[in-house]
C-alpha cells in the first residue's frame, strides 16, 4: 500500500498512472521497400511524462472541479502509446477470446483500454506542482532488443526526502506495425498493473467476452460519472 498525499492506492499511485522513419530504397528491380525507424523508448517515455505533467499543471483547477476533462485529457495522451492488444491477451481468459468475433474482440479491447487507464486515474487527483518525474537513460544497446523496461522516479515533494520517491518500471515493447514502443505494463512495488487489472477481470468470471464487455463498460460509466 503506498499512501499518496494522503490518498491510498493499491500498491499504484500517480507514479503508476505517469509514467506511455525512414526510408530504405531498394534496387529499381526490386519493389521499394519503407523501413521504420524507431526512436528511442526512453526519449519517448520523457517526452509523454511533459506532456501529462503540463496538463496537469494547467488543469489544476479542473482537478477540483471537473476531473473528467483532466481524465480525457490524459487518456488522449496515453491511449495510441498502449498495447492493449497484448494487454487484452494476457488479461482476458483465452477461451472468451477464441469465441468471440473479431468485431467483439475490437468492442472488448475499446472499453478495457478505459479501464485500464481510469482504473488509476484517481492518482491524478493527489497532482500538485512539487510533484515531478525523473527517467532515467538506458544502457547502450538495450533499446534494439523487442522489449525494454524504462526505468522512472516520481518526486512527491521537493524535500529530498526518500520516502517521497516512487521508483516506477515501464515495460515497452516494440511494435513496428505501428512503428513506435509501446507500453503492456508498469510496475510499483513490485506489483504489476496488468496482473492488477488480470486479477480484477478473473474475479468477474464472465461466460461470453460480450458478457465481460458489457460489465467493464458499466464500470466505465459509473467512473465517469464519478459513481
Amino acid at each position: 500500500m503506498k499512501n499518496f498525499c494522503g490518498f491510498v492506492f493499491k500498491g499504484l499511485t500517480l507514479a503508476s498512472v505517469l509514467v506511455f522513419s525512414g526510408v530504405s530504397f531498394a534496387a529499381e528491380t526490386v519493389p521499394t521497400q519503407v523501413k521504420c525507424v524507431i526512436g528511442s523508448p526512453v526519449d519517448k517515455t520523457q517526452v509523454i511524462v511533459t506532456q501529462v505533467l503540463d496538463v496537469l499543471k494547467k488543469d489544476q483547477q479542473d482537478i477540483k472541479d471537473n476531473f473528467s476533462k483532466v481524465e480525457n485529457d490524459i487518456s488522449a495522451i496515453l491511449a495510441s502509446s498502449i498495447d492493449i492488444n497484448k494487454i487484452a491477451d494476457y488479461v482476458v481468459p483465452a477461451t472468451l477470446m477464441q469465441q468471440a468475433t473479431p468485431e467483439q474482440r475490437d468492442a472488448a479491447r475499446a472499453v478495457l483500454l478505459k479501464f485500464f487507464i481510469s482504473s488509476y486515474s484517481t492518482a491524478f487527483k493527489s497532482f500538485n506542482e512539487n510533484v515531478s518525474v525523473t527517467v532515467y537513460p538506458m544502457r547502450a544497446g538495450l533499446e534494439l532488443k523487442d522489449t525494454v523496461q524504462v526505468n522512472t522516479a516520481v518526486l512527491t515533494d521537493a524535500s529530498g526526502n526518500p520516502n517521497s520517491i516512487i521508483p516506477v518500471a515501464l515495460v515497452m515493447t516494440r511494435d513496428a506495425q505501428a512503428c513506435q514502443w509501446k507500453y503492456v505494463d508498469f510496475v510499483v512495488d513490485n506489483i504489476s498493473a496488468v496482473s492488477n487489472v488480470q486479477s480484477q477481470i478473473q474475479a468477474i468470471k464472465a461466460k461470453t467476452l460480450v458478457e465481460l464487455t458489457e460489465i467493464i463498460q458499466k464500470h466505465n460509466d459509473a467512473v465517469a460519472k464519478g459513481n
